[in-house]
């Protein structure tokens, strides 16, 4: 099995709607998110699991719907787990056959990640 991962960014801002009233995440903020994609493969095509510039062109639509928005507009309560989730349930629908998304990654601050590992 090989792996790949490359890392994206947008910038969004959002605020959290499942927290409680004076928390410091129910303001509208902002983050420069990081977000590192895995994908992996038992068998290379032409020596790669997918081509770095095919895997941008998957991923551009997919983050420009995030890049400079309020990520409020797309989910409701817009947590990095579930920005996380979001992403991979799109991506798994435009990657080739016989290769398996294995996680992805979206960074909030520098310092906290959550991941999202699809199962099956």
């Amino acid at each position: 099995m090989m792996i790949i991962c490359k890392t994206y960014g947008f910038d969004a801002a959002h605020h959290l709607t499942e927290v409680p009233e004076h928390h410091p995440c129910s303001f509208v903020h902002g983050h420069s998110y990081r977000v590192d994609i895995a994908l992996e493969s038992d068998a290379l095509e032409k020596g790669m699991v997918l081509d770095f510039h095919q895997l941008d062109d998957i991923m551009r639509p997919i983050l420009a719907q995030f890049d400079h928005s309020d990520l409020n507009d797309t989910l409701e309560n817009p947590t990095a787990e579930l920005i996380s989730i979001w992403i991979a349930q799109n991506i798994v629908m435009l990657i080739p056959q016989g290769i398996r998304l294995l996680f992805v990654r979206v960074w909030e601050t520098e310092k906290a990640y959550a991941e999202y590992r699809p199962t099956g």
